[in-house]
C-alpha cells in the first residue's frame, strides 16, 4: 500500500491522507494537524518501525475500514501520542518513557507493549526523519511511504 500525505495550505482545516492499496483500492481522509507532524504520520512510524500488521495501517491495508478497536492501534496510538509530546518538550530517558506508556495504556485498558531502548532509539530517529521531510513540502505537494 502508498500512504500518501498531502500538505494543504495553511488556511486549509486538515492535510489529507491517501491510500492506495495493493489492488488499487483508495482510502482517503482528513489528516489532523496536532503539532509538529500530522498525527497519522506518527502512528505510521510506530506500526512501520516495530511491524505492527494488525494496526490501523495494517487493517486499512487489508481492505478494512481503519479504527481504534485492535489492541495494536490503540497501542500505537498512545505511543504515537508520548513520541510527539517529546518533539514540543523533548525526549526523556527510555525507562521514563516506558513509564508513561505503562500509564498511558493502563488508563486506555491496554497492556503496554514491550519496547526495548533500540526500538525507542529507532521509533525517535525515523519520526525525525519523516519530518525532515515533511516540514519543509509547500501546499500542494505530498510524501510517499511504502507500507
Amino acid at each position: 500500500m502508498i500512504v500518501r500525505f498531502v500538505k494543504n495550505p495553511p488556511a486549509a482545516p486538515a492535510d489529507t491522507l491517501v491510500c492506495v492499496r495493493d489492488d488499487g483500492s483508495e482510502w482517503s481522509g482528513d489528516l489532523s494537524r496536532a503539532g509538529v507532524l500530522p498525527v497519522l504520520a506518527a502512528r505510521l512510524v510506530v506500526e512501520s518501525t516495530l511491524g505492527w500488521t494488525d494496526g490501523w495501517f495494517g487493517t486499512l491495508a487489508r481492505g478494512g475500514e481503519p479504527d481504534d478497536t485492535t489492541t495494536a492501534a490503540r497501542q500505537s496510538r498512545l505511543l504515537a501520542a508520548l513520541l510527539q509530546a517529546e518533539q514540543w518538550g523533548g525526549a526523556s530517558t527510555p525507562d521514563a518513557f516506558r513509564q508513561k506508556l505503562e500509564v498511558s495504556c493502563s488508563d486506555e485498558g491496554v497492556t503496554a507493549p514491550a519496547l526495548t531502548d533500540d526500538q525507542l532509539a529507532r521509533l525517535r530517529t525515523e519520526l525525525r526523519a519523516f519530518g525532515a521531510i515533511w516540514r519543509p513540502l509547500v501546499a500542494g505537494r505530498h510524501h510517499d511511504v511504502r507500507w
